[in-house]
């Protein structure tokens, strides 16, 4: 037996096992941006969307914890 027919979850075709060229993480990239291409406009859209909610995950504690001790020092002031 070759390494071809031991190995499992590799290409069968009608003539035989197919091999495949091991792709480097550039050209693997490359290859998903190829295949992402005509939905550009929505993987744009999503980028924004994360960084977005990303920044607001950092700087949320610091204006929650200012309302917190707004509460706490009962100044109503810090709300208008």
């Amino acid at each position: 037996q070759t390494k071809a027919n031991m190995q499992e979850g590799i290409l069968r075709g009608d003539k035989g096992p197919k091999f495949t060229e091991q792709l480097t993480t550039w050209q693997y990239f490359c290859r998903a941006l190829r295949l992402v291409k005509p939905f550009r406009h929505i993987l744009w859209i999503a980028i924004v969307c994360v960084v977005l909610t990303q920044g607001a995950k950092v700087f949320m504690p610091k204006y929650q914890g200012s309302v917190i001790n707004s509460i706490i020092q009962k100044d109503a002031r810090s709300f208008s």
